[in-house]
């Protein structure tokens, strides 16, 4: 998808965000998935581009985990703390923790950029 503004992109990267959660947990569908992660990619791309990293942090605080998640593995370049805290949070809680803390461990050990 192309975006025009931050707030679409923002708003883009919340709705894939929220349906790749569903595809790969509530519904499994993995096409819909894989479309829904291309869509993630291409909102935080924009975002990026813009350097719209602040509009984002907000995404960390978001009420869908999903939308936690996806928000914190692409801002711990810009905002580690925060997006350690996120992804902490989630890999001590039940839903979702195995891929918290194989996100914080593969960003501790270096593997990872954004």
């Amino acid at each position: 998808m192309k975006y025009l503004a931050v707030k679409d992109a923002i708003n883009g990267f919340i709705g894939y965000a929220t349906i790749h959660g569903m595809t790969t947990g509530e519904i499994p569908d993995s096409k819909i998935a894989n479309l829904s992660y291309k869509g993630i990619v291409e909102a935080f791309e924009y975002i990026k581009n813009e350097n719209a990293f602040t509009e984002m942090k907000a995404l960390l605080s978001h009420e869908n985990f999903k939308v936690r998640s996806w928000s914190a593995r692409y801002l711990l370049n810009v905002y580690e703390k925060e997006a350690l805290k996120v992804l902490e949070d989630i890999a001590n809680g039940e839903t979702n923790s195995f891929n918290a803390k194989m996100i914080i461990k593969e960003w501790k050990e270096g593997n990872l950029t954004f």
